[in-house]
């Protein structure tokens, strides 16, 4: 794509209506972040690999004793909406 007066800011309107660049960048940190914290490298978190025990029992959505990433992107994104609602 051309980056002149035409062209530009374009892609960066696209991007930040789909949450682009800034949404893209959260989900690669967090899974940077889970995948730094699995340290036996099953896949999931126990309570003790969670870096913030106090809310395990919440981001442990099925109560099986384990975090899995999507239970941890659910997580986020819950906290991120109610944030969102006045």
């Amino acid at each position: 794509m051309r980056q002149d007066g035409r062209t530009a800011g374009k892609a960066d309107a696209a991007k930040s209506k789909k949450g682009g660049a800034t949404a893209g960048a959260a989900g690669a940190r967090l899974e940077e972040t889970f995948r730094a914290a699995d340290r036996n490298g099953d896949g999931r978190l126990s309570r003790e690999e969670y870096p913030q025990a106090a809310v395990f029992d919440t981001v442990d959505a099925n109560h099986d004793g384990f975090a899995t990433l999507e239970e941890v992107r659910a997580y986020f994104a819950a906290r991120r909406s109610k944030a969102a609602k006045p």
